[in-house]
């Protein structure tokens, strides 16, 4: 009796069924041999999925259905975590739902001591609040005051925060003021990072503008904390797909009544700026004007904050021209910066936690960078403290350096604090790079 024909397609045959006799030869091939045959092809091939061999082979599954075939070593070997469906259940009043997570701690740390951030996400907006820490304790604080700002300048009220299983979060301070305002608190499985998505990939968005930020403006390292600021202001107000293209700076005015909020032209982060000197800043021969490097948009002011490098402070001016195509850091400046700054301001913890005696050393070494404007004498007189080895004595200091009567000369030299900041100096790098 003949059940089928068989055609050779490459190098395999294909079994076509004979429309006459597809129910004799799906009889045929249920035996206990063809699924013999069906297990043995798993094995030879490694256990290949069942499906992978009804492509092979679909004569074999002519009327067996894959999902009778369970091997208990593939579940063995191959488990993995179940997908998590997409979440449906959008948030459609503001703050009713909020994200939040903490970042850190940076490798380097920040002009102001900064080694985290938290941020705290609207679900229903997207709206998105960064806010600088310290020790990542500041959390529950921070929480506080976000809160307290939502129910005065929006009249809204915070009814669940969602956050990770992180021990800055579950704390008895946060807990008890959660509890005292009847905010829901949503806490997310162990290992288990897409159960709080939302603040996951907020922290991944602002972190990737952070690097191309800091990396197109050759900014040294520890920028990182005014990029990551500017990149919240302007995601603020960036169109995006989940809000039918609109801003989340707008969907927040189309649900709430909201306070004016400043909104400044969007610049380049780290061009050159030129801020106006008034008129009690200067005499009448000085410059007019001072350059700055851009650093951000002021958060509680209608202006730009821009960074004076040689006096290390910020300065808030609506009276700028900036130099969009002119970059303030070179890369050898950035190069210099990180090295020898940065790697300074990370030796120390915290100041909370530095002993009393060590801030005065401390203080020094944050001003070690006066030592790139000394004159070139007194650079060459201090390059051979370089060399001194580990045990040798600290220099007297307590005598003024200065020349005797048989070796006057007019060589400017260093001064006993510039000999003393650099010895401290040099003994921690040492330290450092063990």
């Amino acid at each position: 009796m003949t059940i089928g024909y068989g055609t050779r397609r490459g190098k395999l045959y294909y079994l076509d069924w004979a429309p006459d006799s597809e129910v004799k030869g799906g009889q045929a091939f249920t035996t206990s041999g063809e699924r013999d045959k069906i297990w043995l092809w798993h094995k030879r091939l490694g256990h290949a999925s069942f499906g992978y061999l009804k492509k092979l082979f679909p004569s074999l599954f002519f009327s067996l259905d894959v999902s009778s075939f369970q091997c208990d070593m593939c579940e063995l070997a191959k488990s993995h975590r179940v997908p998590f469906p997409l979440s449906s259940n959008k948030s459609l009043v503001p703050f009713s739902l909020v994200h939040s997570d903490v970042w850190g701690p940076a490798k380097i740390v920040t002009l102001a001591r900064a080694r985290w951030f938290v941020t705290f996400i609207d679900d229903c907006t997207c709206m998105t609040w960064v806010s600088l820490l310290k020790p990542k304790e500041e959390v529950s604080s921070r929480f506080q005051q976000f809160y307290q700002m939502v129910k005065t300048q929006f009249q809204a009220r915070i009814q669940v925060l969602r956050f990770d299983n992180g021990g800055e979060f579950l704390n008895h301070d946060l807990s008890q003021f959660l509890q005292d305002h009847g905010i829901i608190h949503q806490c997310s499985f162990p290992y288990s990072p897409q159960q709080y998505g939302v603040a996951e990939r907020k922290n991944k968005h602002l972190l990737e503008a952070v690097r191309a930020s800091l990396f197109g403006a050759n900014m040294p390292r520890f920028f990182w904390s005014e990029a990551v600021v500017s990149a919240a202001y302007c995601i603020n107000r960036i169109p995006s797909n989940i809000l039918n293209f609109k801003t989340p700076l707008q969907t927040l005015h189309h649900h709430i009544q909201t306070p004016p909020t400043p909104n400044l032209e969007p610049r380049i982060f780290g061009c050159v700026v030129f801020v106006h000197l008034h008129d009690h800043q200067r005499s009448k021969l000085d410059s007019r004007v001072e350059k700055y490097v851009f650093i951000g948009y002021a958060p509680h002011q209608k202006g730009y904050r821009c960074y004076h490098s040689p006096s290390q402070k910020v300065y808030t001016s609506m009276d700028v021209v900036f130099q969009k195509h002119n970059i303030y850091f070179s890369a050898a400046q950035e190069e210099h910066c990180d090295t020898n700054t940065s790697q300074i301001f990370n030796l120390f913890p915290p100041e909370s936690s530095q002993p009393e005696s060590n801030r005065s050393l401390m203080t020094l070494l944050e001003n070690c960078r006066s030592l790139m404007t000394l004159p070139e004498n007194d650079r060459s007189q201090l390059e051979s403290y370089r060399s001194l080895p580990e045990n040798q004595p600290q220099p007297d200091m307590s005598s003024p350096c200065c020349p005797t009567q048989e070796e006057e000369t007019d060589e400017i030299l260093p001064t006993s604090e510039t000999l003393q900041l650099q010895y401290h100096t040099n003994h921690l790098l040492r330290m450092s790079f063990r």
